[in-house]
């Protein structure tokens, strides 16, 4: 009798992912509207490439134009476009009131 395989998930696919917190993110705010970066998805990749551009958690950004499927954000002196799928995924702290 041969003894049967039993498949398992890799390693990766196994790590748990945080929830993140409630609250507003990124993609609920208006132009024109500033906030604070409080929380990043718990992805490596993303915060590492995000951290080389400049949003870091405490970062003060505000929403300079919003398009229907991206944001243009400034932060520390320099405008990048942010995709909602990514926007969605960086809690912020709002510094005035603009929120959908």
């Amino acid at each position: 009798m041969s003894a049967t395989r039993v498949w398992s998930a890799p390693r990766r696919a196994l790590r748990r992912r945080t929830p993140p917190p409630a609250g507003p993110t990124l993609s609920n705010l208006l132009p024109g509207s500033r906030a604070r970066l409080v929380w990043v998805s718990n992805e490596r990749a993303l915060t590492r490439r995000l951290a080389e551009l400049g949003l870091l958690v405490g970062a003060e950004i505000e929403v300079v134009q919003a398009t229907g499927g991206a944001l243009v954000v400034a932060v520390r002196g320099s405008r990048l476009a942010v995709g909602r799928a990514l926007a969605d995924r960086l809690g912020v702290e709002r510094l005035d009131s603009g929120v959908r």
